[in-house]
């Protein structure tokens, strides 16, 4: 699950009529091992609604708005519908835009989802939402430190030394094989690398000036694991 949306800029102020408590309950029941693929794909067409944009006022050398409608999100929070915004719609289920636009493709005049027909199989090249998921969760149990002296100038934060990407994908790859997972369905490294990249702000070594007794006795730590 990722972050929520800007409290202060949202303006549906989605984390005020949402715990964070039934967050947790929205993503685990959406993620739940007994939701099967068009469960899930009923449950978003199910809370998200499209209605046509109205028209705007055409004027000369002006390009027009191509789209020709704009999309509510909601949740069922306590047996109340809760509108929220798209980016706390995403993250909480953890889901791409992508995933959005593809459901409501094939969603039919009666609101239902076509059940998907295609082998139960998923392409070497497309890397599911579960996986992805696997790889955040990896990334994120490692430890890390903030920057000490120029916390205020950078919200990078800090692996150990003794880590790298290949470490990671390393250990990354082991962890799938103890579960059963086929070697040819792991990612490659260059997709842990690429989540590595794109969704945190992490490096392997801190700055000199931000070395301090916390750090040493991480780095000690960690050489003697």
């Amino acid at each position: 699950m990722r972050e929520t949306c800007d409290k202060e800029k949202c303006k549906l102020k989605c984390t005020e009529h949402i715990t964070g408590d039934d967050r947790f309950k929205i993503h685990k029941s959406y993620w739940n091992s007994d939701f099967n693929t068009d469960q899930k794909r009923q449950f978003i067409a199910a809370s998200v609604e499209e209605f046509p944009i109205k028209r705007r006022r055409e004027r000369t050398g002006t390009r027009t708005d191509k789209r020709q409608t704009t999309l509510h999100y909601s949740f069922i929070v306590r047996g109340t519908k809760q509108r929220v915004c798209q980016k706390y719609f995403l993250n909480t289920l953890d889901i791409s835009q992508t995933t959005i636009r593809n459901i409501l493709r094939k969603r039919q005049d009666g609101g239902m989802v076509e059940s998907d027909k295609r082998e139960k199989h998923v392409p070497a090249n497309k890397l599911s939402d579960e996986m992805r998921i696997a790889i955040r969760n990896h990334i994120q149990r490692f430890p890390c430190l903030e920057s000490h002296y120029s916390r205020n100038r950078s919200k990078k934060k800090y692996l150990g030394g003794e880590l790298n990407i290949s470490r990671m994908y390393s250990l990354f790859k082991d962890e799938c094989l103890q579960k059963d997972i086929r070697e040819a369905e792991i990612p490659k490294q260059w997709v842990y690398t690429d989540i590595f990249n794109t969704e945190f702000n992490l490096s392997f070594k801190a700055p000199a000036t931000d070395i301090c007794d916390l750090c040493d006795e991480f780095i000690i730590k960690l050489k003697g694991s």
